[in-house]
């Protein structure tokens, strides 16, 4: 007789007959008592043994007692024998022996095997089936294992891992058979991830273990985007990547066609950056290839409307002062440009100088000149 560990609501049948001539059957008996012992544990008394007579007229002398105590196998075992010792003084002991043992699927439902060797399950729960350590599925010639939910909201798989177990952890074949491939149902996700509750775990993390694999490898159909992604509400990025050692943090391609982007960037805020490149140290915000296509026609067209703007806006005048000894390009320029426009005086009343004045006519900086027997000079500007 087997029962399955844990459950405590079946029960086990015995005849109770005459302790003298062992054949008279006894009927009405009460006030059992009943002793147990489970994978060669010292016997117990059942604390409470719940022992009903079946049908006194029909089945004359047959009880059933209730297995209510001590039904849960010890972790690692598969199985475990359990004795019973049933005494009453109007009646023979009676001995019975049971089976508990660890189910491998969920109690209470049923398998069928079809014609072609599948198997199937009825069930009316929120899985379909429960496996515990130890199951092995395999097909020589097809799928191993197949699951479906009939459910308006079940699923087909629910995978739950302890400690630092994978939830699911699969392997593909190896003549490049995929790990897990997963296709999603009318305008459902393919995969559809949530990250734990902790801070900073990742819904997807995808690594390659191969010498030049990808660790995510997508493709969009028609319009579709191989890959979208929305950043959090509080200031999260759609995608945040960072290369290792020389690797990029991210490599795109545009696709075979004649205008195909390997990036296209679209900002939707009011003031918001289409894309916003930094650096650190030495490197680049951005470096393209020196080819004649690193930039677009569209880009390099932007690129000349912004130098054009930046080289059509005005200078204003420098103030009065001494010039800086490492101006900018803007700053030099004027300098030259309000010496050649502007008024420029030779003194040589007084101390010999070249003075620069701006367009008002106010002197903004001067250098002493020299001509000290035949030698020309002139000083720096103050």
């Amino acid at each position: 007789m087997r029962f399955a560990s844990g459950v405590t609501d079946q029960y086990m049948y015995f005849v109770a007959v005459d302790a003298t001539d062992l054949k008279t059957r006894e009927t009405g008996l009460s006030g059992f008592t009943v002793r147990r012992s489970r994978n060669g544990a010292a016997s117990a008394a059942m604390t409470t043994p719940t022992i009903n007579e079946t049908d006194t007229t029909n089945m004359p002398g047959v009880y059933e007692l209730l297995l209510d105590e001590d039904m849960t196998i010890d972790a690692g075992n598969e199985t475990e024998e359990m004795c019973y010792h049933i005494t009453h003084a109007s009646m023979a002991p009676v001995t019975r022996v049971i089976e508990l043992y660890r189910p491998k699927i969920t109690a209470g439902e049923t398998l069928s095997i079809d014609a072609n060797g599948r198997v199937s399950l009825i069930a009316d729960h929120t899985h379909a089936v429960t496996f515990s350590a130890g199951m092995t599925i395999s097909n020589a010639s097809g799928t191993a294992l197949a699951l479906t939910s009939s459910g308006s909201n079940g699923a087909g798989l629910a995978a739950t891992a302890h400690g630092t177990g994978d939830g699911i952890s699969a392997t593909g074949g190896s003549t490049s058979g995929d790990g897990l491939s997963v296709t999603g149902g009318g305008t459902g996700h393919g995969l559809s991830a949530a990250s734990g509750g902790g801070a900073t775990g990742d819904a997807v993390n995808l690594t390659a273990a191969s010498t030049e694999g990808n660790g995510l490898s997508a493709t969009g159909t028609g319009l579709g985007d191989g890959v979208r992604t929305l950043g959090g509400s509080s200031g999260g990025h759609g995608i945040g990547s960072t290369g290792a050692n020389y690797g990029h943090g991210a490599k795109l391609t545009s696709g075979s066609g004649a205008t195909g982007h390997g990036l296209m960037c679209v900002s939707d805020a009011t003031d918001g950056n289409g894309l916003t490149l930094w650096s650190k140290g030495t490197g680049t915000g951005l470096q393209t290839n020196p080819g004649s296509n690193a930039l677009s026609v569209d880009a390099l067209a932007e690129i000349n409307a912004e130098a054009d703007a930046a080289l059509d806006t005005a200078i204003a005048e420098l103030g009065v002062g001494a010039p800086s000894a490492t101006p900018s390009v803007r700053t030099g320029l004027m300098l030259l440009y309000m010496a050649l426009r502007n008024r420029l005086d030779v003194q040589t009343s007084g101390t010999d100088a070249l003075e620069i004045h701006n367009d008002a006519g106010t002197q903004i900086t001067s250098k002493l000149i020299t001509d000290a027997g035949g030698d020309y000079s002139e000083a720096k500007m103050t």
